[in-house]
């Protein structure tokens, strides 16, 4: 938790921390910060599955815009095609 000189949250850290809190489980939370360093390596293994989870929910947004701009602009094709070769194998791990 960041606090600013007085030790007192700020409004902007208030509105960050809320936004974490709801992509991220409180253990993970908790569990970045604890001594154990096993427990801050099992927190940070399912820190990363959640940014894979929300990486390939973006991906597959992105990829059906460009579809549809596709059907609208047939210039954007060669930007799909490579879009489509860049985006399948990062999802891979």
């Amino acid at each position: 938790m960041k606090t600013d000189n007085n030790g007192v949250m700020t409004k902007q850290d208030e509105a960050v921390e809320e936004k974490v809190t709801t992509l991220l489980p409180l253990s993970v939370l908790s569990g970045l910060c604890d001594a154990n360093w096993k427990e801050r390596l099992s927190a940070m293994e399912k820190m990363t599955e959640v940014c894979f989870v929300i990486l390939s929910l973006w991906q597959n947004i992105a990829k059906k815009f460009l579809a549809l701009a596709v059907l609208e602009f047939p210039s954007l094709s060669r930007m799909y095609i490579v879009l489509q070769r860049s985006i399948s194998p990062n999802l891979q791990r």
